[in-house]
């Protein structure tokens, strides 16, 4: 139900790009409809190419997803992450 979770990475500096890992959804059932997604917590590993590998790293960027329970409700999430060299 709803749409695919989306990322932006574009206020990042030194990454060309960043790949979100996620995991297999689950399968199940709300208000009826049958449908993909996760319960409780996940963990999202992100692979970063770095443009330079002798400079630091900010990724920085934004996700938006769905929360669903009995309605969804969409979310825009900003992240922000620097690795120091």
């Amino acid at each position: 139900a709803g749409f695919p979770p989306e990322s932006s990475w574009e206020l990042s500096k030194n990454v060309e790009n960043a790949t979100i890992w996620w995991p297999a959804p689950e399968r199940f059932s709300i208000l009826g409809l049958e449908t993909l997604g996760y319960t409780n917590e996940i963990v999202l590993p992100i692979t970063i190419k770095r443009i330079n590998t002798s400079n630091s790293v900010k990724l920085a960027g934004n996700i938006r997803y769905l929360a669903c329970e009995k309605i969804c409700i969409p979310y825009d999430t900003d992240i922000a992450l620097k690795i120091y060299l």
